[in-house]
């Protein structure tokens, strides 16, 4: 028999890594509302602006970059347990690059507006977001040759 996770222990399992307070993480899943998309829908586009962060239940992403000829190039795949917009969480920035669904793919997103009290009150959260995003430039660039 297949047993799935409720959408409330989902949405806990997804945000463990941040190690936050019980009051801070029934705030987040209050927040987070369930996403679906199909094979080859574009979630976020490099260069629009950022207003969301998404953490993926079920799936797989492709991320895309352009290069210095101004073409897609593939940089990474974001899987389950994973998330992804958390550029525009740290910052003003435009989303960084482009998300596409590889396959069917389950998202719970969050909205800056939501997430912005808990970045700047939440030590441990914010490490890890600038943890991530500081990985996922190095592994940018070395894909894209920009050293």
């Amino acid at each position: 028999m297949f047993w799935s996770l409720s959408p409330t222990e989902e949405k806990r399992k997804l945000l463990k890594r941040f190690h936050l307070t019980d009051v801070v993480e029934e705030y987040m899943m209050e927040r987070m509302m369930e996403r679906r998309y199909r094979r080859d829908e574009e979630i976020v586009r490099e260069g629009d602006p950022g207003n969301s962060m998404f953490f993926v239940a079920a799936g797989a992403l492709n991320v895309l970059k352009r290069d210095a000829a101004d073409q897609p190039q593939p940089v990474a795949v974001i899987k389950k347990g994973d998330f992804f917009g958390e550029y525009s969480l740290l910052g003003d920035e435009p989303r960084s690059s482009t998300v596409v669904a590889a396959g069917d793919v389950r998202l719970y997103c969050i909205e800056k507006s939501a997430l912005a009290f808990l970045v700047d009150t939440n030590p441990t959260m914010k490490q890890e977001l600038e943890q991530a995003l500081l990985r996922r430039r190095q592994n940018d660039e070395s894909k894209l040759g920009k050293r």
